[in-house]
């Protein structure tokens, strides 16, 4: 069994991995609009709903989402530096539950676009696209640090 491409959410937050998530998303098949989303205070509500599978795009959303370090404003109303959520434990075919996400942050640009794409084209297709192999990319861990390249709502860049 696979996850619907339209259950499935990737969240960037800057302008750079707004692109990657673009990138993976039409790898993938899963719909730009609205699955693309850049705002933090929806896709927490997202996250938190358990009704979705939601790859965070790079090392900004990553952190965004484990910890908030920058304050956001959000549906629980939490202080910044935690949030509820965490990481699934591994690729998806199905939804995660509730306060579960994929990190889909690279150590590199490249990392962060070939593990976003390998993570999306698998909930998905229920595999890795052809020729790309079995194994992710190094996954970044998530900073406790706000810095000023996070956007709380990125838009397209398209």
């Amino acid at each position: 069994m696979t996850v619907p491409a339209g259950n499935i959410l990737l969240y960037p937050a800057d302008p750079q991995n707004y692109d990657m998530a673009l990138a993976a998303a039409a790898i993938s098949g899963i719909p730009v609009s609205p699955n693309v989303l850049g705002n933090f205070y929806d896709i927490w509500m997202h996250t938190s709903s358990g009704n979705y599978l939601v790859i965070a795009v790079g090392a900004n959303a990553n952190t965004a989402l484990y910890y908030n370090p920058c304050g956001w404003s959000n549906p629980a109303g939490e202080a910044g530096g935690h949030t509820p959520f965490a990481h699934a434990t591994e690729s998806e075919t199905s939804l995660p539950g509730a306060n579960y996400f994929e990190n889909g942050a690279g150590t590199t640009a490249l990392g962060t676009l070939k593990l976003a794409a390998m993570l999306a084209y698998y909930a998905v297709h229920g595999s890795y696209p052809f020729g790309w192999g079995s194994t992710l990319p190094a996954e970044a861990d998530a900073s406790t640090s706000c810095n000023s390249g996070m956007n709380s709502n990125q838009g397209c860049t398209c």
